[in-house]
């Protein structure tokens, strides 16, 4: 349930915009991030107090804009004990909402070159901090059915105590640590409000990094650009050095003697880039007596050749720069599978940390997630969203009494009892994971039927169109399936379980 409503919110809210800017960020510069909040689920219906849960709200320059405990050392920086986020808003905007206090927080950021224009922009904070005390925690215990109920004596009103006592509930005491995170807002003069307590108990915000180290207790990161800064200025400069060349010495020039070129004929010359003369004059150099004794330029001005050292640069930094883009998805003519294979294992294993990066931050996010959903989604019989990793639509409800096959009574949905793990991975794209369903089961399939075995074969046909994906093949995947479901292949969902019995009926 937790999986599909965290689809669902993320589907909503277009989450997927946000970790877009933070990898990108992350990758090209060293560091990025992006945050979690709540909000109203329908800010204009008055009548829905319903909050949903934002997995990825963006946070743009991240690298200048997110600052955390520096005695925080993990990746995830679950650590932190507090946290500052800057958001850059228009002055006119600002002055609308809070004219007296449109006093911009100090960036401290030292920059060696700066834009030649700037919008005029006022710099809020909003600053996390994690408060750990300790707080009366009240437990119920009931003597007949011995269930226990636990909550905290600031959220449990005299009120819903003693209405627990009448119905048989006693309660004790104790002294528990209770961590929660509290959000202020403010400016570069004052605190603009005090925000409360959010939900959950970690700051929400998720931080991506490219490579990052420690050096001399100073957290460092960079980027994929840093590396590649120095061939490509070096690229670019002898480029620049080439053109500028051809530019001055495009061609060969010809030397006349003035008396070859006089009057017209030097201007045809003058001008034959212009007007691309069909053919050009010039007068040959003759003896006294008149015979010719020189036709043609008496020499010719070449264009200059590149030096070595510039060729043998170009290459190594050209080398340099295209090291790292190739594409193992790129199918090359005459190349084996195998040889492909390989190119993509090196190209994984030269990714593999940025990647395990991003699954780790994408675990960091779903830890926050659940936290948050245990504060947000609380309401008994509440329906929720959740969304399937194909992309269908589903519903779920909160707190949902039931009965499991064994007869025992339990309350499912409900994200404040039990204990929960959160696993994030890597893998490709669906499509493609189907794609590959599809040549394994044909190939099974082939196998199985030079091997004379009919029913594996079957079995395979049937996977690989139920994994088939075209335009007007519907109607094939639910006949490949109803096949499936007769030779059981398929377990049947509760639709099927109920027409497979009212058939036998």
């Amino acid at each position: 349930t937790l999986d599909g409503m965290h689809r669902a919110d993320s589907h909503r809210s277009g989450a997927q915009e946000a970790r877009d800017i933070a990898v990108e960020e992350a990758f090209a510069g060293g560091f990025g991030a992006y945050r979690l909040k709540d909000e109203l689920e329908d800010e204009y219906d008055k009548e829905n107090d319903a909050q949903r849960i934002n997995p990825a709200f963006p946070i743009v320059d991240a690298d200048q804009r997110v600052f955390f405990d520096p005695n925080s050392k993990r990746y995830d920086k679950k650590d932190a004990r507090y946290a500052f986020v800057l958001t850059a808003v228009a002055r006119e905007c600002f002055e609308e909402d809070h004219p007296e206090a449109a006093v911009s927080w100090p960036e401290g950021v030292r920059r060696i070159n700066w834009d030649m224009f700037t919008p005029d922009m006022v710099l809020k904070c909003e600053y996390y901090e994690r408060q750990e005390r300790d707080e009366d925690l009240i437990i119920l215990s009931h003597g007949i059915s011995g269930d226990e109920q636990r909550h905290w004596a600031e959220e449990f009103d005299e009120d819903e105590l003693a209405e627990a006592k009448v119905l048989g509930w006693t309660a004790k005491t104790v002294k528990r640590k209770r961590c929660r995170v509290r959000k202020f807002t403010m400016t570069g003069a004052e605190v603009l409000s005090d925000d409360g307590f959010i939900a959950g108990r970690s700051i929400p915000i998720v931080p991506i990094y490219f490579r990052r180290w420690y050096v001399d207790n100073v957290e460092r990161f960079r980027g994929y650009v840093s590396k590649k800064m120095d061939p490509q200025r070096l690229y670019n400069s002898k480029v620049a050095k080439l053109a500028e060349t051809d530019a001055l010495a495009p061609r060969e020039v010809p030397i006349f003697d003035p008396d070859q070129v006089p009057g017209k004929i030097g201007e045809m010359w003058a001008n034959q880039n212009i007007e691309r003369f069909p053919y050009l004059l010039a007068k040959a150099l003759r003896n006294e007596d008149g015979s010719i004794a020189h036709m043609g330029p008496v020499g010719t001005v070449s264009p200059p050749t590149l030096p070595p050292v510039t060729s043998a640069l170009l290459q190594i930094a050209s080398g340099d720069l295209s090291e790292d883009d190739q594409e193992p998805d790129e199918v090359r003519a005459n190349t084996s599978a195998d040889a492909m294979d390989i190119a993509a294992t090196r190209v994984d294993a030269r990714s593999s940390v940025p990647l395990d990066n991003v699954k780790k931050s994408t675990q960091r996010e779903g830890e926050i997630y659940l936290e948050m959903a245990e504060d947000v989604y609380f309401e008994e019989g509440r329906e929720v969203e959740t969304m399937s990793e194909d992309g269908d639509d589903g519903t779920a409800i909160l707190k949902q009494p039931m009965t499991d096959d064994s007869g025992r009574f339990m309350i499912a949905n409900d994200f404040n009892a039990g204990a929960y793990k959160v696993i994030a991975d890597v893998t490709e794209d669906t499509a493609t994971r189907r794609d590959k369903t599809v040549r394994a089961a044909i190939n099974i399939a082939d196998i199985a039927l030079k091997a004379a075995d009919t029913e594996m074969a079957q079995a395979c046909i049937i996977t690989a169109v139920y994994n088939s994906d075209g335009e007007g093949i519907d109607d094939l995947r639910r006949f490949a399936r109803n096949r499936g479901l007769s030779i059981g292949l398929f377990e049947p969902n509760e639709e099927e379980a109920e027409q497979a019995e009212q058939a036998a009926q």
